[in-house]
């Protein structure tokens, strides 16, 4: 009796870096988007949620076509923390790059002078919430329906 063993795609390590890096790139595209729908159509400003979405769409995309299957739990999180870092430090240039060309008389200057730190950061923290559960559903529930459907065998 002969016994053959293989390792399934599943078994692989897959490097992450790559999808992450993706993710900054798409999700800097898709803020640009976002940003010229939200000052020429005056939506509102809670649609960089969309960006986010968009962005790791294309990722769970690109992983799925690629590795033929969902992120297992420890690299969906592994994805969700690199987005969400990758996402946080866009953020924060974006915003220095804000304060950096506006004077400090500007409307932003005068606006975030008003709010409180505490305030800040149950905003950083609710936003951080919102995204992880976001970008959860899109490397879990989403990459598993894709995957059912670009492979109905496995």
């Amino acid at each position: 009796m002969k016994v053959t063993v293989s390792l399934s795609t599943a078994m692989t390590p897959v490097a992450l870096k790559p999808y992450i890096q993706r993710f900054a790139l798409a999700y800097v595209i898709a803020s640009t988007a976002v940003g010229f729908m939200v000052t020429f159509l005056h939506i509102g400003s809670s649609a960089s949620a969309l960006a986010m979405l968009l962005a790791s769409y294309v990722v769970t995309y690109l992983f799925v076509k690629k590795e033929k299957r969902a992120p297992t739990v420890a690299e969906r999180w592994r994805l969700i923390l690199g987005s969400l870092t990758s996402l946080w430090l866009i953020t924060l240039a974006g915003l220095w790059i804000m304060f950096t060309f506006e004077p400090a008389s500007g409307p932003l200057h005068q606006h975030l002078a008003t709010l409180p730190l505490k305030g800040m950061v149950v905003v950083f923290v609710l936003v951080s919430v919102i995204s992880v559960f976001l970008l959860n559903l899109s490397y879990g529930w989403f990459a598993r329906s894709m995957s059912r459907y670009f492979y109905p065998e496995k």
